[in-house]
Formats: C-alpha cells, structure tokens, sequence
C-alpha cells in the first residue's frame, strides 16, 4: 500500500508538471503529453474496484480488469452536493458526446459522498437523474475507491490507460481543455499500439425509467405579496410555472428543454432555473445552469436575459456570473423601493446585487442600472465572519431572503451547513445557527435543535422570512425538514419533518416527511408556507396557525400547456410597455477561470494542509491563494 501511494504521488506531482510544460511550451505540448504517457503507460495499475459495491446507470457491477480493458477509462471522483463538480459534468457530456464506449472512451462517476445524506444510493439515484448523467456510477460510500488512489479533493478526475494504469490526474474544475487533450492524446496513442478495445458496456439508464409528472426536481417556489399567485422553478423540466392557490397552472413559462434563448413564453429557453423572485409585475429567475438572470414579463409575455456571463471588464468586481442559485429583492440605501436584487451566487461563493436602476450602495459607492457585482464575500469556500464584506467569506451560498424593516438579508449557507446574516446598511457578515467555529471546517454538520452555533444543520438549500412572527424559516435539505429560526435569540428549532426521507405530507406537520427539500416560500399574510419538496416531485403547504401540512396538486389546464390564454389572476401589467428585444439562439457562458479556488478539499485533506501551513487558519487560507 505505501509503493502504491507514493506511486500516486508520483502521478499527481508529474501531472501538475505536465500541465505547467504545456503552458509554457505550447507548440510542443503534443509531445510533451505522448512522453508523459510513455513515461507512466506502464508504471502503475489501479486496484479493480471492491465487490459488493452499488452500481447506477448499468446493469450490472463493472469490472476494470475485464469490462473496462481496453478502454481510456476517466474516473470521476464526485459529491453530489458540491457545486464544482456540478460545474464539471457538462464537460464530461461534452467529452462522451464526442467519444463514445465503443470508440474507446469510457466515463465513470465515483460517487465519494461529504454528507451523510450523500451516502444513500436512493439519494444518488436522484442526483444521477436530475444532472441527466448517463454514464455508470459507483457508490463509494465508505471513501474506498477514494483512499486507494489518495484522492484529496472534489471534483478529481483520474485518466486509466488501457490496462487500467493511471496516467493522469486533474484537480477542480475549468479542466476542460486539459481533459480533451489528454484523451485525446492517450486515445491516438493506444489505438496506434491496437491496444484500444471497441466493445460495449452493458447500460441502463435511470433516466430512461423516469415517470411523467407535473413537477420533476422543483428547485424553489415564490408566492406573489400581492396577488398570492405561486411561482414553481420546475427545475428538472426547464420552466416556470405559475400557479394559482389550488394549484392551477396559469403560466407555463419556457419550451421545457435545456437551452439559452429569450422571447415569448413558448419559444424561450432555460437550463436548471432555480431561485425565483417577484417584484413589481415582473418574475426574476435564477437560470443557474445558464448562469444568468431572467426576466418574465406578463404583460408583453416575453422572456429576457437581464445579467449573464457574456461580461467583458476590467473592473475586478464585475465578473461572469456563476450558478446563481437564489434570488431575492431589496432596497438600497436610502431607498423606499425594491431596486436590488440580491443573487446567492453558489458558484462565485459570494452574494451579488442586481441594480434594477442607479443606485448609491455601501460606502458612498454607485452602480448604474444594470450593473451585476459582488457585495460580499472574498470567493474563498469558507464560512468565515467578518464585518467587512469582501473579507467575509461564504461556502457555496444557495438561498437568500431579505428582512426589510431591519435591513438585513439571511444565507442559507449549504456547504458550511448554517446560516449567515448579511447587514444591508455596511455590510457586516455575522453567523446566526449552525457551522463551525473554525472558520475552514466545512464539516460540522448534524441534525441538532439548539442556539447558535451549537445547533446542526446538514446542506441547507432555502430561507425565508416571515414578517407576520419575524422567524426565518429554513429548508434543511439533507436533514428532510423545515427549521425555524429565531433571529435574536438565535435558537433553531424543528418545525415540520422526521428527518427521514420519504413522500408522506398529509396531516400533522411532526409526522410528516419531505426529501430534499430545496426552498421554501412565506404566503402573504404569513399563514402558510409553502416548500419546494424537491426530490419527491412536489410543492407541499404548511399551515402555521393549525399546524398542519398537504400537497398542492399541480393541474395542467388545456389551454395552460400551451399558455395561449390570458390569465384572469392579477400578476401585474404595464400599459405600454415595449417588449424587450429577442435574443435567441445564444450560447451559454464559458468556464470558470481556472486561478479561482476550483474544488473542495476533503475533510483529510484540510488536516494535513493546516499541519502543511502551521494551523488551521493559516494553513488553509495560505493553500486557497497557492
């Protein structure tokens, strides 16, 4: 075992070389890579994965001794809560798009969970749908697969030669360019020795087995202040809904499949749209796989691209947005109206502001209508505190609701399992329930009712608050429940689930169960709320004053599948108003830049970086910038 990983070592140190000899002599890097591979084609040979291990997307276990000799098999060491593995798997399309089993290429995903919810093959089934991955995946739920070949961070993508030798190891991600070349090269070279096998792979596709339903993976749900109307992220169908309070839909927003285009209701486009806001008569969405903000027009029923990633600027604070995941409105300083818009920007790490007109911000600062910045938070991965904003640091943030009367704005902070404030009058960042002391351990998570810091959220996906009792309410998503929590005296308490997954929501709200739930939403008079049940296809109700809980029925009038009809619920118009311009067929924003913090190191990994750098502050912090 100790010959082994210090041959990994040895791979990985001659992987980091090859990639810094490529940048530096690029008219050479073709042979740089073929004496890479000469180098180590025959130097070491990964283990043959464990028995009795679960196995997605085939029929059966695969073998690398046998199904996959023959092959450039690529190892994708993946959690499916971690945002830049997300941001890795559209690469990994690409790549079987143009390479298929049969001409030599083989993809599989190592599912090495950071969550305990993580860890259950039901729970990973779901993910492997809702991400359409169509490669096998293996349940490396005891990190076996990881230790064997010394992975220390996700995402980590590990290239096997024909013979199952490793030949190359990439970190985080922004690797696309990388992952190509290497195939690519190791592909030419192997079929040039015929030593590449053209056989299939004995595959079954989850996604092939999905049933039809109204809702598939809803990511978040808003309720109308003024009319009470429902907004549904239909995340897993690509579209919005809109929905009355017994669950009509007066709105199908969007054509249903993955893209990228703006104009009406029926002919536009969305990718995985999650956080939805409304503000006036407009509907802002989150696209966050289009890495974009969306605006839904009802009176001229149009669809626009309002921010996005196609941003060229020197200015350091205006940067490609990067899977915004939540939305929420606000006022800027001094303001009597709503003219910000605050983006939980889970990929950046950060929370952002939309300015829907100009507008003074912290600091006697100005931003012009339009403008898309950063506001707080440094881009680290960390859940650190701090009472200037861009020193703060936040750990993949993925809800966001706005407290207006006492200007301040709640995180739900998923990777570091809390929940943070944001002041809104200077930008102080303060911790409210859950995370860890250490500002770097990304790990504290439990299913604990307590005050502050002692209490344990585990992946928190939504907050709302309620101005009718002043509570937050969270969406405990890998704990199945809604939380509530009390902001000045900081004590979480459970409010509705029992912590085990499952589809039962009728009755009494301690009984019931929700899995994964995504979002959560307040109803105007802040009676009811009403959550996002993500993983069960569903939106349910909770009733505060009778403490109860049920399913809202989602009905497809006929003439709301094709929306050809004028809604008789009031959303909002605008005599006048001149449609927004049409912007179809437009190309998705780029890659994340690949010197940002690009993975999540394991909880190990974290140990011997702060013993590495002399503690856990410096050491983690001084790893980040290397």
């Amino acid at each position: 075992m100790e010959e082994m990983s210090l041959k990994m070592e040895a791979v990985v140190s001659a992987s980091f070389e090859l990639d810094m000899s490529c940048s530096e002599n690029v008219a050479r890097s073709d042979d740089l890579i073929h004496e890479h591979i000469c180098k180590f084609e025959r130097y070491l040979t990964v283990p043959e994965f464990p028995d009795g291990l679960e196995w997605m997307n085939t029929s059966r276990a695969l073998s690398l001794r046998e199904d996959l000799r023959g092959k450039i098999t690529v190892l994708d060491f993946w959690t499916y809560c971690c945002i830049n593995c997300m941001r890795t798997l559209p690469d990994l399309h690409e790549l079987e798009k143009f390479n298929s089993i049969e001409s030599g290429l083989v993809v599989i995903g190592i599912h090495s969970a950071k969550f305990d919810n993580e860890k259950d093959v039901e729970n990973i089934r779901n993910a492997v749908i809702r991400y359409n991955i169509i490669h096998p995946v293996l349940n490396d739920r005891d990190m076996i697969v990881w230790n064997q070949l010394l992975v220390q961070a996700w995402p980590t993508l590990v290239v096997l030669g024909p013979e199952n030798q490793a030949l190359f190891i990439l970190m985080g991600e922004g690797n696309k360019k990388k992952l190509f070349r290497y195939v690519k090269s190791a592909l030419t070279y192997f079929k040039d020795e015929k030593r590449i096998s053209h056989h299939s792979l004995p595959l079954r596709l989850l996604k092939d087995a999905v049933v039809e339903s109204p809702l598939l993976f809803p990511g978040k749900v808003a309720v109308d202040r003024s009319s009470g109307v429902i907004a549904i992220a239909d995340t897993g169908h690509n579209r919005v809904l809109v929905v009355n309070s017994s669950g009509e839909v007066v709105h199908c927003i969007g054509r249903g499949r993955r893209g990228l285009e703006d104009g009406s209701f029926e002919a536009a486009l969305f990718h995985a749209p999650q956080g939805v806001c409304w503000l006036a008569e407009f509907l802002y969405v989150a696209d966050t796989e289009n890495h974009c903000i969306r605006k839904i027009d009802f009176q001229s029923r149009t669809v626009d691209t309002i921010a996005d990633g196609d941003v060229d600027s020197r200015d350091r604070h205006v940067r490609p947005l990067k899977s915004p995941w939540d939305i929420s409105a606000t006022c800027s300083p001094g303001s009597s109206t709503e003219d910000v818009l605050l983006i939980a920007m889970a990929g950046a790490h950060q929370i952002w502001a939309l300015f829907l007109r100009d507008a003074k911000w912290w600091r006697n600062s100005s931003y012009g209508e339009g403008s898309c910045v950063s506001i707080a938070g440094s881009g680290a991965e960390e859940n650190r505190n701090n009472c200037y904003a861009n020193r703060a640091a936040f750990a993949q943030p993925s809800g966001v609701c706005v407290d207006g009367g006492r200007h301040l704005a709640y995180v739900a902070d998923s990777e570091s399992s809390s929940v943070r404030c944001l002041a809104l009058d200077g930008g102080a960042v303060t911790g409210v329930v859950g995370g860890a002391k250490d500002p770097c351990d990304l790990f504290a998570f439990d299913d604990i009712d307590a005050v502050g810091v002692n209490a344990r959220l585990q992946h928190p996906l939504g907050v709302a608050f309620n101005h009718a009792d002043n509570m937050v309410y969270v969406a405990d998503s890998y704990n199945h429940k809604i939380k509530r929590v009390d902001p000045d005296t900081k004590r979480c308490s459970t409010l509705a689930g029992n912590g085990s997954r499952g589809r039962g929501g009728a009755g009494d709200m301690a009984e019931a169960s929700f899995n994964e739930p995504g979002g959560v939403s307040v109803s105007p008079c802040g009676t009811h709320l009403y959550v996002a049940d993500t993983n069960n296809n569903a939106i349910k109700v909770i009733n505060l004053e009778e403490k109860s809980i049920k399913q809202l029925s989602i009905t497809f009038p006929k003439a709301a599948v094709s929306d050809s009809h004028k809604s008789d619920v009031a959303v909002g118009s605008r005599p006048g108003h001149v449609p927004p311009g049409s912007r179809p067929g437009r190309v998705p924003p780029g890659s994340r830049p690949e010197h940002v913090l690009a993975w999540e190191p394991s909880r190990a990994y974290l140990a011997r970086a702060c013993l590495s750098f002399g503690g856990a502050d410096s050491g983690c912090q001084a790893h980040r910038g290397a």
